[in-house]
């Protein structure tokens, strides 16, 4: 009788060791897409559940980008001559297509108004604003956010994606100068100059390398027109004439996803 009991577990233990080598050897379960009907019954085609289907609609891991760049500076005041950016942006990705992040860039400017052609009886106050410059250097520091619109993911050559940023971007910029040699005003400093900036943008991205993206970008700076102060013989004056240092910049970049 015992033996009978003995013999009866027996089996059962070894049924249960031969159900875990079937669930072994059976292969990974795989999801199937739901099926759906048209109205007539017919089914309707639905897409594989994969990592690539899900990852065109969701964020399955979180992505950052680094970008340095250089821009061509147009600038709105006719007295500065077109110049020149060099800048580099950081943005991490809050969810699927959002970035957030900050920018810094530098942006050179030269002028070759001369300040003698407006000065009046030496009187630094009916002098054209733009004229106390020689050049002048911005500096801006923004934080901002850009969204991502896939335009097709295979532009050119396989596989190579080719999206769209549309950004905004506000912060601050510092503005410095070169003072405009003058026999009319001597001994004047140019003060620094603080303002707001505010930074609408547009880049286009082609997937180049495995973890890069060659861009091409646009965007407006605008910064709100203002008068400038001068140390003149000791004594700080406020420039009546008000300068607008807002800019047009386009160039290139290149991207480097994480």
């Amino acid at each position: 009788m015992v033996s009978c009991r003995l013999q009866a577990r027996a089996n059962v233990w070894v049924a249960v060791f031969l159900s875990t080598l079937v669930g072994c050897a059976a292969p990974p379960r795989q999801l199937e897409p739901v099926r759906y009907t048209d109205d007539f019954g017919e089914t309707m085609e639905t897409e594989l559940i994969t990592e690539e289907s899900v990852g065109a609609t969701q964020m399955l891991h979180q992505r950052a980008r680094l970008e340095p760049y250089a821009r061509a500076v147009i600038p709105f005041d006719s007295n500065f001559d077109p110049g020149s950016a060099l800048g580099f942006k950081a943005q991490i990705e809050v969810q699927k297509h959002l970035f957030i992040g900050v920018n810094f860039d530098w942006v050179h400017l030269e002028s070759d108004v001369d300040i003698s052609d407006a000065v009046n009886n030496g009187n630094p106050s009916n002098v054209d604003a733009t004229e106390f410059y020689e050049s002048m250097d911005r500096f801006n520091f923004l934080a901002g956010f850009d969204y991502e619109f896939e335009l097709t993911d295979a532009f050119i050559k396989p596989d190579k994606a080719l999206t769209l940023d549309l950004g905004l971007g506000a912060g601050l910029t510092i503005i410095t100068g070169d003072e405009a040699d003058s026999d009319f005003i001597s001994s004047f400093d140019l003060e620094p100059f603080f303002s707001f900036i505010l930074r609408p943008s547009a880049t286009l991205n082609w997937h180049v390398t495995e973890n890069g993206f060659w861009t091409l970008g646009a965007s407006f700076d605008w910064v709100p027109e203002g008068s400038i102060d001068i140390d003149f013989r000791s004594e700080r004056r406020q420039v009546d004439d008000d300068i607008d240092f807002s800019s047009f910049n386009i160039g290139t970049g290149f991207q480097f996803i994480f």
